[in-house]
């Protein structure tokens, strides 16, 4: 999975923005719209490709493995890797010297048609 790489329409990229609602935070987009998105694809191809990078990689595996998809997709491959992107000075001005990469880990679940 690269950083660069442009989206196929086979994939669902899932994010790990989160907002503050009154006193605790709470994800941007709901785990339903992820598993909607799923669906969507699968009436279009055969497979779909569930991707995400970091603190998403939770939510990436609830949305392969939601209940109400079971009877319509199975697991056909589960791929981990890692990333590596530049440390941005503004994510963390308490880095000393030299910017360093930061490694981020990557899961692509691949669901199929049952």
């Amino acid at each position: 999975m690269s950083q660069d790489s442009k989206q196929k329409e086979n994939e669902v990229f899932v994010g790990s923005e989160k907002k503050q609602v009154g006193d605790r935070w709470d994800f941007k987009v709901p785990l339903a719209n992820y598993i909607n998105s799923v669906r969507m694809v699968l009436d279009k191809y055969p497979e779909v490709i569930v991707k995400a990078r970091g603190k998403a990689i939770v939510r990436a595996c609830d949305v392969a493995t939601n209940r109400s998809l079971d009877n319509a997709v199975g697991i056909k491959s589960i791929s981990l890797s890692r990333e590596t992107f530049p440390d941005r000075k503004e994510k963390n001005p308490e880095s000393k010297g030299e910017p360093r990469d930061v490694n981020v880990s990557a899961i692509e679940i691949v669901l199929k048609k049952k």
